[in-house]
């Protein structure tokens, strides 16, 4: 399960996809990234 607490939703929608990227869990075109951040290793995409 995930929590994202009510104050910081974005800046850790952020935190949690970064760690899926990470992972492998989750793919750049599943979030719709702009094509320059596709590439990017998910420790670089703020």
């Amino acid at each position: 399960m995930i929590h994202i607490a009510d104050h910081q939703p974005k800046a850790q929608f952020v935190d949690i996809a970064r760690q899926q990227l990470a992972g492998g869990l989750l793919d750049a075109m599943a979030l719709e990234l702009p094509e320059e951040y596709r590439y990017l290793p998910p420790e670089l995409i703020e």
